[in-house]
């Protein structure tokens, strides 16, 4: 189990912000884009997302009006299947993701939440506050081939808003175990 956690915390991605900042990176008619990860979930961003492969699986992000608010969302494909009934191996898991990445951006850990997405896939939803970012919000879903990440960075007045929210709803599974 150990292994297993080693391997989420190594795919978790952080959203760069090394772009330069746009005026706002939502089409002027307002629409919203859908992307799907084959076999794994589609999300809706506020705009056209940047698409980018990486090691773990293809990484969409958007950037906003400000280097520090972004939107992201990505999966990991893991090596070996996970028993989603496992409570303590799926506590690892989680507890092992929130911790590096607090640490990784040497962030304070402000909320962590246990959750289900889906009703059926264990789910954490974590808040960190960092001096990168500002709020780090995080959405963790596992299933039982995949890590995925769902990540709003910004000002509170931002990822508290109607874009962020509405994303992060947007969330849906596909994965087919």
């Amino acid at each position: 189990m150990r292994t297993l956690a080693a391997i989420v915390a190594t795919c978790l991605i952080l959203p760069t912000g090394a772009e330069e900042p746009k005026k706002d990176a939502r089409p002027k008619d307002g629409g919203w884009t859908r992307v799907s990860e084959a076999g794994t979930f589609e999300i809706e961003f506020p705009g056209k997302p940047t698409e980018r492969a990486s090691r773990a699986g293809t990484q969409y992000s958007l950037q906003m009006s400000s280097p520090a608010a972004a939107l992201l969302a990505t999966a990991a494909t893991l090596p070996t299947n996970v028993d989603l009934t496992d409570a303590k191996a799926v506590k690892v898991v989680f507890d092992n993701a929130v911790k590096s990445t607090a640490e990784s951006l040497g962030a304070k850990i402000v909320s962590d939440k246990v959750t289900t997405v889906g009703d059926k896939y264990p789910a954490r939803d974590v808040d960190l506050e960092t001096p990168l970012f500002g709020v780090y919000r995080a959405r963790w879903v596992l299933t039982e081939k995949g890590f995925i990440q769902v990540v709003v960075t910004g000002p509170k007045e931002f990822v508290d808003g109607a874009d962020a929210r509405r994303f992060r709803e947007s969330l849906k599974i596909t994965a087919k175990e």
